[in-house]
């Protein structure tokens, strides 16, 4: 599969969720957990990963893990049909495929999901140096 017209209008639907509150700049931490997300499920498995973005916290790196799951989920919503899925999140979502060949599935368009916002999130300049 290849990222398509749609699959990236998607990714910056997702983006568009991370942008700083004057919808103009994304802050770099973003650019950083999403950049980490792959070589994390490499490190240290898909769910061990997945677990990281999602656990709750009040301190904005746990709120900020959650919206970067939160927009990974969202591709992978669009790319399993486009249509909202029964599982609330992207962590009972990975536990429903559970089969090798759903499993090898889930990976390449992970990989996918993760390549259209490291794309798209490319086109945003960091707040702090104000560079794409």
């Amino acid at each position: 599969m290849n990222i398509t017209q749609a699959l990236a209008e998607n990714a910056f639907k997702a983006i568009e969720k991370l942008l700083s509150e004057n919808k103009r700049c994304i802050e770099k931490e973003y650019k950083s957990d999403i950049s980490s997300y792959a070589p994390s499920i490499i490190q240290a498995g898909l769910i061990a990963t997945v677990l990281f973005y999602q656990v709750q916290g009040d301190d904005d790196a746990h709120k900020r893990r959650r919206k970067v799951n939160n927009a990974v989920f969202d591709l992978l919503s669009y790319l399993y049909g486009g249509t909202t899925p029964k599982e609330s999140n992207l962590y009972d979502f990975v536990k429903t495929k559970n089969s090798p060949a759903a499993k090898k599935i889930l990976l390449s368009r992970l990989e996918l999901a993760l390549g259209a916002l490291k794309l798209a999130i490319r086109f945003y300049p960091d707040c702090e140096t104000n560079k794409s």
